[in-house]
């Protein structure tokens, strides 16, 4: 198995952050691909001649912000029918042009072996305002955990080689990931990637646990670099006071939309999750946890990210 340029779609979804794909996309355009895709999200339509002038490049203005699940959607059902892979990533991703040739060196090495349905690489932190690379782990596939709590492997820590094994992971970070669309197809009835439900945030762990349901596998490449633009704090999880800060720094639309989408999306697979009385006693412990801090510090989040789960899960 190998991801064959000359049948890979690259879709960027964008959201008033052209600007940085202007910075970042040269990379993408290097590595050669059948197409690349710009789905913006955006409230006004940009200019792409300040891109490039490449014909393989296809933009498109949504005229309304679809979340990062409907923009990766809508791309999805543009790509060329020749497409075998498709990569989803977002504009502050970026990879060195020989990427894909490292991809593939790790795929011939455990070809057949595996059931892929996702390939990722280790996610290094990249300092877009000093415009430079760091050592500082974004993401190396992402663990789900018997309580349903999914984190991205490594997150904040320096990289200095622990997470260098290629090895199946829970799932591949939505920043960059590129998935087999057959498989795709065959798990979401050939029409999306994301449910669109959760607009944004944990579309990638749903998608993870859907193909994990199926039979098949994720692919975590240890030995290959990309970089991601998300922000360069590390979160102390002790005192309190300083994780309170850290919340306190989200907007309310974003922190709403966090926890009734990881609510969501484990009562969607709770079959699938609370395998045992153990798993289910650990989700709730954590969410009784975590009201009981909301009731304290935030209500109205919690007030809306009841209210938004409830309709979540009584929609069609």
């Amino acid at each position: 198995m190998e991801i064959n340029l000359n049948q890979l779609s690259v879709v960027y979804v964008i959201y008033n952050d052209f600007h940085i794909l202007k910075k970042t996309i040269s990379s993408t355009i290097e590595a050669n691909p059948l197409e690349i895709i710009i789905v913006d999200n955006s409230p006004k339509a940009s200019n792409i001649a300040e891109i490039s002038s490449c014909e393989k490049i296809k933009y498109f203005h949504t005229g309304k912000n679809l979340g990062y699940a409907g923009g990766a959607n809508y791309g999805f059902n543009l790509i060329s029918p020749n497409t075998n892979w498709v990569t989803i990533m977002n504009a502050d991703a970026f990879f060195d042009s020989d990427y894909y040739d490292s991809i593939n060196s790790a795929l011939n090495k455990v070809d057949g072996k595996y059931k892929i349905g996702s390939i990722g690489s280790k996610l290094l932190k990249y300092d877009f305002e000093k415009m430079v690379k760091t050592k500082i782990i974004d993401s190396a596939g992402i663990k789900i955990f018997s309580s349903g709590r999914a984190i991205d492997r490594g997150q904040h820590e320096k990289d200095t080689g622990q997470y260098d094994k290629d090895e199946i992971v829970d799932g591949i970070c939505g920043a960059l990931v590129s998935y087999n669309v057959d498989i795709i197809k065959k798990i979401n009835n050939g029409s999306y990637i994301f449910d669109e439900k959760f607009h944004a945030y944990k579309e990638d762990i749903d998608i993870a646990i859907s193909l994990k349901k199926n039979g098949y596998d994720s692919f975590y490449v240890g030995n290959v670099v990309a970089h991601h633009g998300r922000g360069l704090g590390r979160i102390k999880k002790w005192p309190v006071t300083s994780f309170i800060k850290s919340l306190k720094k989200q907007s309310p639309y974003l922190k709403t939309l966090s926890r009734s989408n990881h609510w969501y999306m484990v009562f969607k697979h709770r079959n699938f999750i609370f395998k045992d009385h153990l798993s289910l006693y650990k989700f709730s412990f954590r969410t009784m946890l975590e009201i009981i801090f909301l009731l304290f510090f935030d209500y109205k989040i919690l007030k809306k990210s009841i209210s938004r789960f409830w309709k979540l899960s009584n929609s069609k």
